[in-house]
This record gives structure tokens, sequence and C-alpha cells, in this order.
């Protein structure tokens, strides 16, 4: 089954939901260091902190999911690697 992009694009319409994105580099706004796992990764998904669906990383940071750069060319999502701050 398809990724449903309505929800992303759905998201980027509500005030301070601007933050959230799919690839690009990771947010790292209260770590003194960038948090990609190494050579070869990239970032995935970052998320901001949300009351309203009691997502709270690291007292209100951002959760960013990191992948393998070779397993997302092939669509392989079994092993993925996290950071919050």
């Amino acid at each position: 089954m398809p990724f449903d992009t309505d929800a992303l694009y759905g998201l980027a319409g509500l005030d301070g939901y601007g933050e959230d994105y799919l690839l690009g580099y990771p947010s790292f706004c209260s770590l003194g260091y960038d948090p990609t796992p190494g050579e070869g990764w990239t970032s995935l998904l970052t998320l901001s902190s949300y009351d309203e669906f009691d997502w709270c990383w690291h007292d209100g940071g951002k959760l960013m999911i990191f992948i393998e750069e070779d397993k997302l060319k092939c669509s392989d999502f079994s092993s993925l690697a996290t950071e919050a701050g």
C-alpha cells in the first residue's frame, strides 16, 4: 500500500506544522552535533513535538529518523536509526 501523502500536505496548512519534513537535512537545533549516524546515511523523516498528539521528543525537541542511502533506493525500511533533540 503506498504512503498517503495527503496527510503530510494537510499538516503544511496548519499553523506551526511547517517544521516536519521528509528527506532533507536533519534538524539539530538543540543538539551540539550533526545527528546523522555516519557516512552513507540520510535523513528520512523529521517530526516536531506536538501536544495535540502527545508527542514529546526530548523536552520538546524533534525526532529524526535516518536510513542508509542504499536501503532507501531499494525501499528497504527494515533498519532505521533515530535521534531526538
